[in-house]
């Protein structure tokens, strides 16, 4: 009885880690998501990229500036199949 009463706070513990686990896994996102999440946010980062480049340069024409043609070559491959 001593035994097992000694085991009591040792199996409490074990049978809260693994329910703070259970939770934990919860939180995550499934499989495949982050990827996802990543490849969106390459292609919203190179839309801000591009907007804020023309931006400058309508800011700049419409300063009276001259303008001239871009030094970044903005280019876009899209790759379909293996």
């Amino acid at each position: 009885m001593r035994r097992l009463a000694a085991e009591v706070p040792a199996v409490v513990r074990r049978t809260e880690g693994s329910r703070a686990r259970a939770g934990d896994m919860a939180l995550l996102p499934p499989e495949g998501v982050p990827k996802r999440v990543m490849r969106y946010e390459t292609h919203l980062h190179g839309l801000v990229v591009s907007t804020l480049h023309e931006l400058e340069r309508l800011q700049s024409r419409r300063w009276g500036r001259a303008v001239p043609p871009p030094k970044v070559a903005e280019v876009n491959v899209t790759a379909t199949g293996a």
